[in-house]
């Protein structure tokens, strides 16, 4: 996943960024869509492990920035970082 060029910076979206070009082959990284706000652009990653047949079990970790709030988002991180460091 690459940041666009009017992101502003970000430590939460750069970590990831960083996270995420060091993923082992077998983990879907894709961008489902673009968010704008205060000119800017934010696109709303989706990254996938095993399975992604429609009729398989699946779990979803959503978090993001609320106002000054940066909880969730570093939740998701370290919850991201803790299963691709369990992969190999």
């Amino acid at each position: 996943m690459s940041l666009p060029d009017s992101l502003p910076p970000s430590a939460e979206l750069r970590q990831l960024e960083d996270l995420l070009a060091k993923t082992p082959s077998g983990v879907g990284v894709a961008v489902a869509c673009e968010t704008r706000a205060g000119g800017h652009r934010f696109p709303v990653p989706v990254i996938t492990l095993g399975s992604t047949a429609p009729n398989h079990p699946a779990i979803a970790f959503i978090g993001g920035v609320h106002g000054l709030e940066r909880i969730g988002s570093a939740l998701v991180l370290n919850i991201l970082r803790q299963l691709l460091a369990r992969l190999p």
